[in-house]
């Protein structure tokens, strides 16, 4: 319906579309005090209409004054739920209201922790200014992570406590403070939290996974071990909780599981705090060796490089000199391009570490160049049945790549699509 039709039939039901319409004008001509008296005259006349409020909010919106935007607009959506325009000037003013938290989130994600716990002060002290009063139990934890990450338990801890102090039930809170008692060596205090959390939400793998690490820090193998897997179960991407699971089957004595465990925790998140004692578990026990090449690579192309160079000195420092070529040697070969690893480890023949190559790239293209430097792998170590499979798995648009009809037809199979 145009906007001529919309008057039209909204005269003819009593509306006060003129006074309303000469309103709008006026407010897009800066004239506010004589759009807010033709609003407020349609608003005496339809007291039920939304359109005047809406009119209202704006000439509010126009002299900054956000309290009465919100209420005028809230207004209007209670005569009219479908309102889009004041549902778009409320969403608008939201976003303002929540910009200096989603400022700070932003350093967080970002690994600016300093930052982070600036602005989320900063937050906290806008919070029934600016911030909503609903927002300071999450500007409190925010606070606290980010003094987490700052390696300052003590002060998270308090951050943490006065968030619950707002809002006892917050979940984030409540675990970033259990995650702080843990730092400070209260294991039993961080479990009796945890077990409080998790009584009211068993779904959340991240709380299991901190109590398995209260139960391992306490020495009970057994009973961490449990907790993992309850973790595992309920999240199996949560690298914290594959970590977790790899340490107590390797205390537990079910090493060739530790292993398996320990390579999967690499691959879904290799910066780990723990990623250095599993390095020098791959440089000590034989049976962990597997674990070496893997979790360098995925260390170096996350950007911990320090941590292998870490490594590699405790290896010479005590006497393990070929452990310490490895690891300097393995992280040499890794990059940040995950194909450009594969294509070196072909060029070496370095079977086993283009087996190890990621499933799957970044993007399709990454993907398909992965895929291609194994299935050549598998021609070259003469299993031309596994090289088939990937062949006649690809998708038909890639099927006119020339290197993969050469490949193809030296293996002897067509690309199916």
């Amino acid at each position: 319906m145009t906007l001529a039709a919309r008057d039209l039939a909204a005269r003819l039901v009593g509306l006060p579309v003129r006074e309303l319409r000469s309103g709008q004008r006026a407010l897009a001509e800066g004239k506010l005090a004589e759009a807010e008296t033709l609003a407020l005259a349609a608003q005496r006349r339809a007291p039920d209409w939304a359109e005047p409020y809406h009119l209202l909010a704006s000439v509010a919106d126009a002299r900054q004054d956000r309290v009465a935007v919100e209420a005028l607009e809230r207004e209007a959506l209670a005569r009219d739920p479908e309102h889009a325009e004041a549902e778009a000037a409320l969403l608008k003013l939201q976003a303002w209201q929540r910009k200096p938290l989603m400022d700070a989130w932003a350093h967080y994600h970002a690994a600016r922790w300093l930052e982070a716990a600036e602005a989320f002060y900063a937050a906290l002290l806008e919070c029934g200014v600016r911030v909503p009063e609903v927002c300071r139990a999450e500007a409190l934890a925010g606070l606290g992570w980010s003094r987490l990450e700052l390696a300052l338990p003590a002060a998270a801890a308090d951050a943490f406590w006065e968030a619950l102090a707002v809002a006892p039930s917050d979940v984030s809170a409540r675990r970033g403070l259990a995650i702080a008692w843990y730092q400070l060596g209260s294991y039993e205090r961080a479990r009796a939290l945890l077990d409080e959390l998790l009584s009211e939400r068993p779904d959340l793998g991240s709380a299991w996974a901190f109590r398995g690490w209260c139960e391992y820090a306490l020495g009970r193998w057994h009973e961490a071990d449990a907790n993992f897997e309850r973790a595992r179960s309920a999240d199996p991407t949560l690298a914290d909780a594959r970590w977790g699971h790899g340490w107590s089957r390797f205390r537990c004595g079910a090493h060739e599981e530790a292993l398996r465990e320990l390579l999967t925790a690499c691959e879904l998140g290799a910066l780990h705090p723990s990623a250095g004692d599993a390095l020098d578990l791959a440089v000590w026990r034989d049976e962990y060796a597997p674990l070496l090449e893997p979790l360098v690579s995925e260390l170096v192309r996350g950007g911990g490089r320090g941590v292998v160079d870490a490594a590699a000195a405790r290896a010479t420092r005590h006497g393990r000199r070929d452990a310490a070529t490895r690891l300097t040697t393995a992280a040499q070969h890794a990059s940040a391009d995950p194909a450009l690893d594969a294509l070196a480890a072909l060029v070496e023949r370095r079977a086993d570490a283009l087996d190890r190559a990621t499933a799957s790239g970044r993007n399709e293209q990454e993907s398909l160049q992965l895929a291609w430097l194994r299935a050549r792998n598998l021609e070259l170590q003469g299993n031309f049945t596994s090289a088939r499979e990937i062949v006649r798995g690809l998708a038909a648009r890639h099927a006119a790549r020339r290197e993969w009809r050469e490949l193809a037809q030296r293996i002897g199979t067509e690309i199916s699509g």
